[in-house]
C-alpha cells in the first residue's frame, strides 16, 4: 500500500472563521474521512496534517469547535495540526502577502524536508 501525506496550509477555517477560505477548509476537512475511505480501497493510505495560525483567545471569530474537529480528523489519519504564530500587523484585518513572502522565504528550508520513501513528505519540527 502506498502512503501519501497531505499537508494542508490554510489561514482560516481551523481556529477562526472569517471568510470563504474558511468555509472551503471546513468542508475539505469534513469530507476527508470519506476521501480517505475511497483511496484506501485504491491501495493508497492518505494522512492529513494542517498548518494554520494560532488565534488569540479573545478573537471575535475564534472557533474552538473547528480546531477540535480538524485535530480529530488529522489524528484519525496519523497526521497532526500545527499552529504557527500569525505574522499580521496589529490592527490589520487581512494578511499582508509581503510579510508572508518574507516569512515563507526564510522559513521554507527549515520547515520542509522532502522524504521520498513511499512518495511521502514530512514536516521537520
Amino acid at each position: 500500500m502506498h502512503s501519501v501525506h497531505i499537508i494542508y496550509v490554510v489561514d482560516d477555517g481551523i481556529t477562526t472563521l472569517r471568510c470563504g477560505v474558511g468555509a472551503i477548509a471546513i468542508n475539505f476537512i469534513a469530507a476527508f474521512p470519506e476521501i480517505l475511505t475511497y483511496f484506501i480501497r485504491q491501495g493508497i493510505h492518505l494522512r492529513l496534517s494542517v498548518i494554520s495560525f494560532k488565534s488569540p483567545s479573545n478573537a471575535v471569530n475564534r472557533r474552538d469547535d473547528l480546531f477540535k474537529h480538524a485535530k480529530s480528523v488529522c489524528h484519525s489519519t496519523g497526521g497532526k495540526v500545527y499552529l504557527i504564530i500569525s505574522r499580521r500587523q496589529a490592527g490589520q484585518e487581512y494578511f499582508d502577502f509581503g510579510t508572508w513572502k518574507e516569512y515563507n522565504n526564510g522559513g521554507y528550508p527549515f520547515l520542509w524536508t522532502p522524504c521520498f520513501q513511499l512518495m511521502d513528505s514530512y514536516i521537520s519540527c
